[in-house]
């Protein structure tokens, strides 16, 4: 049995930062050069790498513990849209209030798919109505929204299919993805290949990291339970000496990297795992992720660019949508799901 206490919520508010401050600092045109290393050491840590290894293993973790299909199915969609839904009404009144949406652009056919996309998985689209506004994207990291229910439904066909042969299975599919993210990386141009990449099927190796890690942890769990501090040094020697993790997987070193940074991220979760409870069940996570880049655009729109101390400013508003989302609709919305199966994790309620 998996221990219940696990850091995996403080984990995934840290990497929500990183993506947060790092988009913030490049939107809103700061020096960042310290972000990227500190006295010429670098540890690089991708936030939405992060997000993809602990979906993947807490995931496969509901849908095997997880009686009915629809069950599963109606857990995932508390846990996305309802916050989805609320982040897309801000975004919606702030791009009226400046002017982008109104009674001409709202005959707009391609507004209009704008809205079903951002409503349901299909992010991706921008029409060129809503280009001059902010940085040209209205919340451009949504496009993890798709990859994530791409996985979603993906996880448990595999299972389904492959019950008997299941990690053979999932290596098999993960060197698959390893080739799409590989062709994707080098010919990104072309409509075709930009929807490859805001699909699951570059992003699917990291989720099924995860995964492989769930459904072997009996096994591997020497090696990743207390032993974090082994890893931090494993992995920060790698990154400063061979390379650094990546989106896109062009080099060997750089796979690599990001296999070291999956194992780091799962042993940081149950390495001193009382640490977790210092959010006291607050998860914020995924709010910040929904709203920073909203913030950000607003920012910019405006001219609030070019010193931290509009970052800073553009941070904190964004911790407090996130916050505001976990206490009035995401908290809410997850005390609806059915969790009528064993739970293996304190924070299963919250995946």
């Amino acid at each position: 049995m998996i221990s219940r206490e696990n850091n995996f919520d403080l984990i995934r508010l840290i990497a929500a930062f990183q993506v947060a401050i790092i988009h913030t600092a490049e939107h809103l045109q700061l020096d960042d050069a310290y972000l990227q290393s500190i006295g010429g050491i670098s540890f690089p840590f991708p936030g939405v790498f992060v997000f993809f290894v602990i979906s993947g293993f807490l995931i496969t973790a509901s849908c095997v513990n997880n009686v009915s299909f629809v069950r599963y199915l109606k857990n995932r969609v508390l846990r996305i849209f309802p916050a989805l839904w609320c982040a897309f009404l801000l975004l919606f009144v702030v791009l009226c209030v400046c002017g982008y949406i109104n009674r001409d652009t709202l005959k707009l056919p391609q507004l209009w798919a704008w809205m079903v996309g951002q409503t349901t998985v299909f992010e991706f689209y921008t029409p060129d109505v809503l280009r001059g506004f902010g940085v040209g994207c209205p919340n451009g990291s949504l496009w993890t929204i798709p990859v994530e229910f791409g996985f979603y439904l993906l996880l448990p066909l595999v299972i389904y299919i492959c019950r008997k042969r299941l990690n053979i299975c999932l290596i098999v599919l993960s060197v698959m993805s390893l080739g799409v993210n590989y062709i994707n990386a080098l010919f990104l141009d072309g409509t075709v290949m930009k929807l490859i990449k805001y699909s699951f099927l570059p992003w699917l190796y990291c989720f099924f990291i995860g995964s492989l890690l769930y459904l072997n942890w009996d096994a591997v769990r020497k090696f990743f339970e207390g032993k974090a501090i082994y890893w931090i040094l494993v992995y920060g020697l790698y990154v400063n000496l061979v390379a650094g993790p990546s989106y896109q997987v062009v080099l060997p070193g750089i796979l690599g990297a990001n296999i070291l940074l999956a194992f780091l991220t799962i042993s940081l979760a149950y390495t001193i795992p009382k640490m977790g409870g210092i959010l006291h069940g607050i998860d914020i996570s995924y709010g910040l992720y929904l709203y920073h880049m909203i913030v950000v655009n607003v920012f910019v729109e405006f001219g609030f660019v070019g010193e931290w101390k509009y970052g800073l400013a553009s941070l904190a508003l964004s911790v407090l949508l996130g916050l505001i989302s976990w206490l009035l609709i995401e908290k809410k919305a997850l005390s609806l799901k059915d969790v009528k199966f064993r739970i293996p994790f304190r924070n299963e309620q919250r995946l």
